[in-house]
C-alpha cells in the first residue's frame, strides 16, 4: 500500500505568552491558520523502517528527525506493533522557521494511521500533546484558537481579503532557545470573537517572541525592517518562534512588487506567496 499526503505549513496570526509553567513549558494564547505551502509525504508498507528526506530544505534535517521520533514513541508506548514503513518527505517548508513543518509532518502521519485504522482519535490527540505544541492543531484543517501548551480551544473561521508573503532569511532558530529567552508575558488572553476580521485580529495583537528572536539573531531585524519600510504592507509579524516573517498586502500587485524588490535586495532569502486555508 502506498499513500501520498500533503503536510501543510501554518502561521501564527499572533502569539501571546501568558505564563511560564512549572514544567518549563509556556501557557500560550494564539490563533493559527494553515497556509497553502506543504511538504509532500509518501508512505509505503515495507519490510523495515526507513525515512528519507528530499527537497530544498532536506539538508537542514538532523538525525533526530520528527518522523523517526514519532514512530519510536508509538513503539515505546505499544500503540503500534511494528514500524514497517518506508517514508519519503519532500521538504518544501523551511526548517527552524516557525512555519510548523515538523509538527505538521507528525500530524499528517498520525491522520494516515487513523485513516488506516491503526490508531483512533483519542490516541492521536494523546500522541500529539505528548510530542509537541502545534501537532494537535494540524490534526484538523480549520484555523484554531489555541491555549496552554498547544491545546485547541476552538476551531474558527477567519474573514480575510488580504494576500500573504512569507520571508525566511535562511536562519534556523531553536524553538526551545527562543522560548527560554522570552521576557514578555501577558496579564490576560486576547478577547477574540467570531465576528472579528483578520485585520481586527492583527491590529490588537503581536508576537511576544520577536524580541527574544531578534536578540538571538540580530540579522532577523533586516526581515522586519523590509516589511516595515514597505508602504504597501498592511501588517507584518514573525510567525511562531521564527525566523520567518509574514507580510499582508491588500492586492496581488502590491505583493508581486514586494517580491520583485526583495529578490533584488536580498536574493539569498526565501520568499513565498501564500493564502490562508
Amino acid at each position: 500500500m502506498t499513500a501520498q499526503i500533503k503536510s501543510y505549513a501554518k502561521i501564527n496570526l499572533f502569539l501571546h505568552i501568558i505564563d511560564r509553567l512549572e514544567n518549563g513549558y509556556h501557557d500560550l494564547d494564539t490563533i493559527i491558520s494553515r497556509i497553502n505551502l506543504y511538504d509532500e509525504i509518501k508512505i509505503q508498507d515495507g519490510n523495515n523502517f526507513s525515512v528519507r528526506y528530499e527537497g530544498k530544505f532536506s539538508p537542514m534535517i538532523n538525525v533526530n528527525d520528527n518522523v523517526t521520533l514519532l514512530f519510536n514513541y508509538l513503539i515505546e508506548k505499544e500503540l503500534i506493533k511494528n514500524k514497517n514503513y518506508n517514508i519519503t518527505v519532500i521538504k518544501n517548508i523551511p526548517v527552524g522557521s516557525g512555519l510548523g513543518g515538523g509538527s505538521s509532518n507528525i500530524a499528517a502521519i498520525l491522520n494516515y494511521l487513523k485513516k488506516t485504522n491503526i490508531l483512533c482519535d483519542s490516541q492521536c490527540i494523546h500522541v500529539a500533546r505528548a510530542l509537541g505544541s502545534d501537532i494537535e492543531f494540524f490534526l484538523e484543517d480549520e484555523p484554531a484558537k489555541i491555549h496552554g501548551r498547544g491545546i485547541v480551544e476552538t476551531r474558527i473561521k477567519i474573514l480575510s481579503d488580504m494576500y500573504f508573503l512569507i520571508v525566511y532569511p535562511n536562519i534556523l532558530l531553536s524553538t526551545k532557545k527562543i522560548f527560554s529567552k522570552n521576557k514578555n508575558y501577558r496579564a490576560q488572553k486576547f478577547d477574540y470573537n467570531e465576528q472579528m476580521t483578520l485585520k481586527n485580529i492583527l491590529l490588537y495583537t503581536a508576537n511576544d517572541l520577536e524580541d527574544s528572536a531578534l536578540s538571538d539573531q540580530t540579522e532577523i531585524q533586516s526581515v522586519k525592517n523590509f516589511f516595515q519600510n514597505d508602504q504597501n504592507c498592511q501588517f507584518s509579524r514573525m510567525t511562531g518562534s521564527g525566523s520567518a516573517f509574514f507580510g499582508c498586502y491588500q492586492s496581488r500587485r502590491d505583493l508581486e512588487e514586494a517580491i520583485s524588490i526583495l529578490n533584488n535586495e536580498q536574493p539569498s532569502w526565501w520568499a513565498y506567496k501564500v493564502e490562508l486555508i
